[in-house]
C-alpha cells in the first residue's frame, strides 16, 4: 500500500501470496531486497521511496487540454495515446472551463510505498517439485510477462538460445542485440521458465506459450527476423512427449502458417 494507507491494485494476478525465486526477477527489485535474509514465518515491513518504486513525479508530463481538442466521449479514467507516442491518463474534467487534465505519470509516481511481508516457506531452487523449460514464440518480452502472470511460475528470464557468436580469439561470447537482429547468429529469442509442477501443468505452460506469440502476425517477415522462430526446448522425456503432441495439434490446425506466414514447422528441441 501507499505510505498514507491507500490500497494499491495488484500489478499481477497473483492474489495476496506470491512464489518467486530470490534474485531472479518476476517482482520489483525492492521485494527481492526486502526478502533477503528473512526466516520462515518472519514478518518484515519497510518503506520504499519513489526512486525504488514508481519513480519521481514529473509535472511537465501533466497538462490541461481544451475539450474541443479531445476525442468525442472522453471521460475521467480513460487512457489516451498522445501524438508523441506516450500514453496519458485523463485525471480531471472541468466542464465550466471546458478543460480536460491529462497526466503521463504513473498513478503512483512520486509516492512512497509501505511494504509488509510474511515469509510462508523457503525452498531450494533445485527442489524436485520444480521443472524448467525454455520457450520461444516471437518477441520474448510479451511472452515473459504472460508467464510472470501465471500462478505456479516462480522465475523467468528472457534471453537468446540456439545460436553462436565468437570473439576475436575464437572464444564463445554473448551476442549484441543488433547481431541477433541481423539474422546471422542463429540465435532465437526465448524465455526460461521455472515452474512448480504441483501448481501448473506443462500442458498449461504450452497453452500460455501459444497465446504469448499472438502478436507475430504483424511482424515484417520479409525481413530476416530469424530471432522470432518458435521453439520448445524441453528438459525431460515427459516434456518432449507433451511438446510433440502440442506440435501435432498445432500443425493439424495449420495455425502457424496462418498466423505468421512462416512456412517452417514449429520446432521442438531438447
Amino acid at each position: 500500500m501507499l505510505e498514507d494507507g491507500t490500497a494499491m491494485p495488484a500489478d499481477f494476478d497473483t492474489g495476496s501470496q506470491v512464489r518467486f525465486r530470490l534474485g531472479h526477477g518476476g517482482l520489483p527489485p525492492y521485494v527481492h531486497a526486502a526478502v533477503e535474509g528473512m526466516h520462515v514465518q518472519e514478518r518484515r515491513t519497510r518503506s520504499v521511496p519513489p526512486d525504488e518504486a514508481y519513480g519521481p513525479y514529473y509535472p511537465e508530463l501533466a497538462a490541461d487540454i481544451p475539450a474541443e481538442n479531445t476525442p468525442p466521449g472522453m471521460k475521467v479514467g480513460d487512457k489516451v495515446k498522445l501524438t508523441n507516442g506516450l500514453t496519458a491518463r485523463v485525471t480531471r474534467h472541468d466542464p465550466a472551463q471546458g478543460l480536460f487534465s491529462l497526466d503521463g505519470n504513473h498513478p503512483f509516481a512520486g509516492r512512497t510505498l509501505s511494504l509488509s511481508l510474511l515469509l510462508h516457506d523457503l525452498m531450494p531452487a533445485d527442489s524436485p517439485c520444480f521443472a524448467m523449460v525454455h520457450l520461444a514464440a516471437g518477441c520474448f518480452w510479451g511472452l515473459e510477462l504472460a508467464f510472470q502472470r501465471l500462478p505456479g511460475v516462480v522465475a523467468t528470464a528472457a534471453g537468446y538460445t540456439h545460436g553462436g557468436t565468437r570473439g576475436e580469439g575464437g572464444e564463445r561470447r554473448a551476442p549484441t542485440y543488433s547481431e541477433v537482429c541481423s539474422g546471422r547468429t542463429g540465435y532465437v529469442e526465448a524465455v526460461e521458465v521455472l515452474f512448480d509442477e504441483g501448481v501448473v501443468s506443462f500442458e498449461k505452460i504450452l497453452e500460455v506459450r501459444a497465446g504469448g506469440g499472438r502478436g507475430q502476425g504483424e511482424l515484417p517477415f520479409k525481413a530476416p527476423c530469424t530471432q522470432y522462430r518458435g521453439g520448445i526446448y524441453y528438459t525431460s522425456d515427459a516434456q518432449k512427449r507433451a511438446a510433440e503432441e502440442s506440435k501435432a495439434r498445432y500443425l493439424m490446425k495449420n495455425g502457424q502458417s496462418a498466423k505468421t506466414n512462416d512456412p517452417a514447422p514449429i520446432r521442438c528441441y531438447g
